[in-house]
């Protein structure tokens, strides 16, 4: 795991931070964010650099979404979190509207 751990603090060291490619305006608050392929392409390349992979796999569970995310070493260590979020709509193109804002955090 040591090498795992290491590999981590390389890839933390060098991401840079996601390009902020969204604007959002809410009455006369207005923000920038990075969606999640300028994300994913921000930390992807770093991570492979480092024989780190990362893989996240929805669910929708009792109108609970959870989000379970695998962060795996190329020695086959990892680490797994689950994140619940609720979920009250069955329509599919809202649940992937929160699938996609979730897996962000």
């Amino acid at each position: 795991m040591n090498k795992f751990y290491e590999a981590l603090a390389l890839v933390a060291s060098e991401i840079e931070d996601p390009e902020k490619n969204k604007k959002v305006r809410s009455g006369r608050i207005q923000w920038e964010y990075a969606d999640l392929p300028s994300i994913l392409k921000a930390v992807r390349p770093v991570c492979a650099k480092h024989g780190i992979s990362i893989m996240q796999s929805p669910s929708v569970i009792d109108k609970q979404l959870h989000i379970k995310t695998v962060v795996r070493y190329k020695d086959g260590s990892h680490i797994t979190e689950e994140s619940t979020w609720p979920c009250e709509t069955k329509d599919v193109q809202k649940i992937g509207g929160l699938i996609t804002y979730y897996r962000k955090y």
